[in-house]
């Protein structure tokens, strides 16, 4: 019975350790993305700047465009910040069990249960000094880092795109209405181009 109650931890734990396999490509594909969304900020601001004189309405609708990619980012990191926490609780859970059942492999007189030595063995040991659970751990605490440097990197996103708000702002004036000038875009002339307008007549 406690050979079968082993068995059926340590398939649990492998189950565990592919989620968070899982789990960490997830975390690269989300940073892939936050770069990307990095440099297109990035061009944006250059272009905002008068490195390639994007027109006003153009800009505020990148401007939104980004915002909603970063609502979208924001909550998706939540939700890998929450898949984290769950395996960590797994992982706790998984430890008990598995102490429970070294406890109870003791109080039987250890190899008069009839379990086998290398698996005896490899219960009694630490379950901290487990190749297996060291992998774990280790695949845990990459995971974790990524989040958070996931998260720095959307904290830097975010003041990316509020120094974009801030040379839109500076282009079309503090008081315009960007969502306006996303509807009614066609007539709309930016500071730049009147400025160019009235040097040509000059």
């Amino acid at each position: 019975l406690l050979e079968v109650e082993n068995e059926q931890l340590q398939d649990q734990l492998r189950e565990v350790r592919d989620e968070n396999c899982r789990l960490y490509k997830l975390v690269r594909e989300k940073d892939f993305e936050i770069k990307q969304l990095q440099k297109k900020i990035q061009e944006d601001r250059l272009a905002l700047s008068g490195a390639s004189g994007l027109a006003g309405d153009v800009a505020a609708t990148k401007i939104v465009e980004l915002a909603k990619k970063n609502r979208e980012i924001t909550a998706e990191t939540e939700s890998e910040k929450a898949k984290v926490k769950q395996l960590n609780n797994k992982v706790k859970e998984l430890e008990k069990e598995l102490q429970a059942a070294i406890e109870k492999i003791h109080s039987l007189g250890g190899g008069d249960a009839g379990i086998k030595q290398s698996t005896l063995k490899m219960i009694e040991g630490n379950l901290a000094e487990s190749p297996e659970m060291k992998a774990l751990q280790e695949k845990l605490t990459t995971a974790n880092f990524k989040v958070m440097e996931y998260r720095n990197q959307l904290q830097s996103a975010k003041q990316e795109l509020k120094m974009t708000q801030k040379l839109l702002a500076n282009e079309v004036g503090e008081d315009v209405n960007i969502q306006n000038l996303l509807t009614n875009s066609g007539s709309w002339r930016g500071r730049a181009q009147k400025i160019l307008v009235l040097q040509s007549k000059v």
